[in-house]
């Protein structure tokens, strides 16, 4: 969920803005939300972080999980933290043009992440309650 108002992505313009929407729109699976300096795609619960994107006036740094040689497109992160270690590579959107390539990067990461290591408990609940699950009579 996007965060309205406030200090959100001060560092954007109305183009870059435009870009992000498009992104959303070729994106609705997922979840999408926005920070002071930047924008993330995650997963459905447990809502792992697949691309942070850092606007400008008039480009976009997007960050991903993938190794910079998964894509001749792709730059090494310029940094040398951890955000690096979780982020490798980083992908400049400069105008429209990049979108298309953004997006199937986002889809890649997806896939490069895995499914979750959580499962949830599918087993079905019995129909009778076990001794502590009883309510204490006074």
């Amino acid at each position: 969920m996007a965060k309205v108002g406030g200090n959100a992505l001060v560092q954007s313009s109305p183009l870059t803005r435009s870009w992000l929407q498009s992104l959303r729109d070729r994106l609705p699976e997922l979840e999408y939300s926005e920070a002071t300096y930047y924008a993330a795609f995650k997963t459905e619960p447990p809502r792992r972080a697949l691309a942070y994107l850092n606007p400008a006036k008039r480009s976009i740094r997007l960050f991903l999980p993938l190794e910079p040689g998964a894509d001749v497109r792709l730059q090494p992160t310029p940094s040398t933290s951890s955000w690096a270690a979780r982020f490798p590579s980083v992908f400049p959107i400069a105008g429209e043009q990049d979108l298309s390539t953004a997006t199937r990067l986002i889809v890649k990461s997806r896939a490069a992440i895995g499914p979750s290591t959580r499962t949830k408990a599918t087993c079905p609940r019995p129909e009778y309650l076990a001794a502590e699950e009883l309510p204490s009579e006074i």
